[in-house]
């Protein structure tokens, strides 16, 4: 810790400070320069030629540059280049697993989902993504119907109308689509 404020101070003493906040105690920004602070690091990273950065939850954040998006992970490290036209954030309210790391982005017009090194997973043919995957499964628009996906793009639901619920129960996520209740792993449910 005391690593860390000597270099906090070395930063605030050597620029004129204009601006200084800290967002959720990992991350500030001084003089419209962000900088990351993390557990491994006693000097504070700044990320470059962004901006605007955000938590998208899961330890990474949204980077902003021109009105394009990526990620970047806890480290500062740009790992989805800031090329999309919108980002889909992970959801603090659901849990993810090894196979949930996806991220979702859009580009010309439409969703698709990429892996940690930019690798099209799920093609960009969706009309919206409304939530990150989670035990394998992503709700998501296919023209204006709702339907649940897993990490092969395969439909797992009906893609039916518009309405529909969610909900978390530790970190579970459940729906409720127009055609019925489906749990945490994209299973119907009797009810």
């Amino acid at each position: 810790l005391i690593g860390i404020l000597k270099s906090l101070t070395a930063i605030i003493t050597k620029e004129t400070l204009s601006i200084y906040w800290f967002v959720r105690g990992d991350r500030f920004l001084a003089n419209r320069k962000f900088y990351f602070l993390n557990n491994q690091n006693q000097e504070p990273i700044e990320i470059k030629n962004i901006d605007k950065l955000s938590y998208a939850e899961k330890g990474y954040f949204v980077a902003n540059k021109n009105n394009k998006f990526g990620f970047v992970d806890s480290n500062g490290k740009i790992i989805i280049p800031i090329e999309y036209d919108e980002v889909q954030p992970f959801d603090d309210f659901v849990d993810l697993t090894y196979q949930d790391v996806l991220f979702g982005v859009k580009k010309n017009e439409k969703w698709g989902f990429v892996d940690s090194k930019n690798k099209t997973v799920i093609p960009f043919m969706y009309s919206e993504v409304k939530g990150p995957f989670s035990y394998g499964i992503a709700p998501v628009y296919d023209g204006d119907k709702l339907g649940l996906i897993n990490v092969k793009n395969t439909k797992i639901t009906k893609f039916t109308g518009q309405n529909h619920s969610s909900s978390s129960n530790f970190g579970k996520r459940a729906m409720s689509l127009p055609d019925g209740y489906y749990n945490y792993l994209g299973e119907l449910e009797k009810r």
